[in-house]
């Protein structure tokens, strides 16, 4: 498993983004889960050595969501402005 640490530029806050592959990713996919939602550790599941997956918290997902919306509304106004 390949480890980079770094600051979520949406979440303001420290990640551990670990590379793991497929089939490791399916023997341990409950701890992957519980090091996701406890310590916010952000999972890159590769198969042969292609990024395929990403495994995150609940609440880093739904922030993205939620970031990804308003970026819509933000986009809608500006072009309605426009006309």
């Amino acid at each position: 498993m390949d480890k980079s640490y770094g600051v979520c530029d949406i979440c303001a806050t420290h990640v551990t983004e670990k590379t793991v592959g497929a089939f490791e990713a399916r023997r341990s996919l409950g701890k992957l889960i519980e090091e996701a939602f406890y310590k916010k550790d952000a999972f890159v599941i590769e198969r042969s050595g292609r990024p395929m997956a990403v495994i995150v918290s609940i609440e880093d997902y739904q922030t993205w969501q939620r970031l990804a919306k308003q970026q819509v509304f933000t986009l809608l106004e500006t072009a309605q402005q426009r006309t």
